[in-house]
């Protein structure tokens, strides 16, 4: 037997093989941490004022030459200052009987004057009679309401701001 020859020379290298298939994807990290508030928006610009509603409907009657109120023989009222009231006289026991305001007891009758401020009247006492009173914020405490035509017939008025009590 012979002596094994010499080992050959390394042969080229060979071609590259296929690329191998992409990994799955990672899994999603945590959410971060919540960021500041941001800034208070501007303030909006203010609504209209709204009209003040016209809070009650006083039904006026006479009865042996006494006014009722809503069915009270002279009957003390109270009314806030701001608001607007009827004072309806269209039962026909109002005629002759107009209804006015006065600081005096007895209004003119007393020795006092009618008092006019925040008052209308429209139509006739005792068909459709209304006396329409905004009270005014400068407003006497009290108030007096008495017949234009006689004497001893009225009663009292107690004027209140919004949040008093009478």
């Amino acid at each position: 037997d012979g002596t094994d020859g010499t080992d050959g020379a390394d042969g080229a290298q060979g071609p590259a093989g296929p690329a191998g298939a992409d990994g799955t994807d990672g899994t999603d990290g945590a959410d971060g941490a919540q960021g500041p508030a941001g800034p208070a928006g501007a303030d909006g610009t203010d609504g209209a004022d709204g009209s003040l509603p016209s809070v009650m409907d006083v039904e006026v009657t006479v009865s042996m030459m006494k006014f009722y109120m809503e069915a009270i023989q002279q009957g003390e009222v109270t009314l806030y200052r701001g608001f607007t009231y009827t004072f309806d006289q269209s039962a026909s026991s109002n005629s002759p009987h107009p209804l006015r305001l006065s600081t005096t007891s007895d209004g003119a009758h007393g020795g006092g004057s009618e008092y006019t401020n925040g008052v209308t009247y429209s139509g006739s006492p005792g068909s459709n009679g209304i006396l329409t009173f905004t009270v005014p914020m400068d407003a006497p405490d009290t108030l007096y309401y008495y017949c234009a035509n006689h004497a001893s017939m009225g009663g009292t008025i107690q004027i209140v701001s919004l949040g008093s009590v009478a």
